[in-house]
């Protein structure tokens, strides 16, 4: 037994190590790119304001511009026709610093919050007793101006790859039945833009950031939604407070298992390869075969084309294409809904997914009826089979 006593303690290492990595950590490709967004302008990571910084300079190039690197002090701004601007994920104003900024907006100055910003009790008297309400989540955002002129933008979020879309868990403007406010855009039918009369000047709140950060500034229409979105300040100075992304990019790299934060760590990342490094030369220099070649298993022929025609000629043979119709819908429903994160049961399925798809709505009705023809019993002969998988393909092609 002492003999194979090394071997059995190398394999049970071995064991619990392998079940660690597969039960605790996940394998992804994930491209090499950074997705932290460090509080400052200068940050080219997706999450950063790079873009947005630039679009500012270059849409208020006749103004005079102001940095802080940090928080604004109100009180030391003596002037009228200012715009006061600020970005970020999450950043809160209490207690004095709520009165100032109030007092710096009665004054005739403007005010430009982007993210999810925290008040006090102390601006009930001055400002909507409630600006933000639930979250919602959703991985396409359609943006829309509420005037005349009703200019969108379409966002699209990604998370650690940019091969597939991610849900964003963004929040909506709430309480906004103040009569000094007034909604300027909306997110998926959802307020998101706003603007408060505050004395003679006025307070913009947007609750979205993501809609500012460089992964917007690659999808098409961008510059058109910021600049628009400028053509509502009239003002001779801007004032551009320090980015505040700190819970923004925490949540964006937040560990996920406890192994994730073991390879996090540089030591610990180490120590950890060293472990493994260590079972292995044990196994190669240590561990001798003791059991004879394991034979190579033959190919599964149920994965080889030779199964996919024996498929075919049996729903040939029964000569009923209505057959076929319930695995095309299933399979099409099950796209729809990993893609763009849409239920069947829906009442407004086919609007959004028009919408999310950019494919035109008569030609998803189409689809769809024929896809629900099954269900009343409809016989489908052999050209309409055809006609509804071109339709579908078709789709596949078009959908973005």
């Amino acid at each position: 037994m002492k003999k194979y006593s090394g071997l059995i303690i190398a394999g049970l290492v071995i064991l619990v190590l392998t079940g660690i990595v597969f039960a605790f950590y996940r394998f992804d490709e994930v491209p090499d790119v950074e997705w932290n967004a460090p509080d400052n302008f200068d940050s080219k990571a997706p999450n950063g304001s790079y873009v947005f910084h630039e679009l500012v300079k270059d849409y208020f190039e006749d103004q005079t511009l102001y940095y802080n690197t940090k928080d604004t002090v109100f009180s030391n701004i003596d002037t009228t026709g200012a715009l006061y601007l600020r970005i970020g994920g999450s950043y809160s104003y209490y207690n004095e610093k709520v009165l100032e900024l109030v007092s710096f907006l009665e004054k005739g100055n403007t005010a430009f919050l982007i993210g999810n910003v925290g008040m006090s009790s102390d601006s009930i008297e001055y400002l909507p007793k409630s600006r933000y309400g639930s979250y919602e989540r959703d991985s396409i955002m359609n943006f829309c101006f509420t005037d005349s002129l009703g200019i969108k933008f379409q966002y699209s979020h990604y998370y650690k790859e940019f091969s597939k879309k991610a849900l964003l868990r963004y929040r909506k403007l709430n309480r906004i039945d103040d009569q000094r406010t007034e909604v300027l855009g909306e997110c998926n039918g959802l307020p998101v833009f706003s603007r408060t009369k505050v004395g003679e000047g006025a307070l913009y709140m947007f609750s979205v950031p993501e809609f500012f950060s460089n992964l917007a500034g690659t999808q098409d229409g961008y510059k058109e939604f910021i600049n628009y979105i400028f053509d509502h300040f009239d003002c001779n100075t801007i004032v551009l407070d320090h980015p505040s992304f700190d819970r923004f990019s925490k949540e964006m790299n937040k560990i996920e298992s406890p192994l994730e934060y073991v390879l996090s760590d540089k030591y610990l990342s180490k120590a950890y390869y060293f472990l493994l490094f260590s079972c292995l030369m044990y196994l190669l220099f240590q561990a001798k075969r003791k059991q004879r070649a394991i034979p190579v298993l033959e190919r599964n022929k149920n994965t080889s084309i030779e199964y996919v025609e024996t498929l075919s000629k049996l729903f040939a043979s029964q000569n009923e294409p209505t057959l076929l119709i319930p695995h095309i819908r299933n399979y099409f429903y099950h796209t729809i809904k990993s893609k763009y994160y849409l239920e069947e049961r829906d009442p407004d399925f086919l609007e959004n997914l028009a919408k999310k798809s950019k494919v035109d709505i008569e030609e998803l009705s189409v689809i769809l009826k024929m896809l629900r023809r099954d269900a009343r019993s409809y016989n489908f002969p052999d050209d309409q089979l055809v006609n509804l998988h071109y339709r579908i393909e078709n789709f596949y092609k078009k959908a973005k």
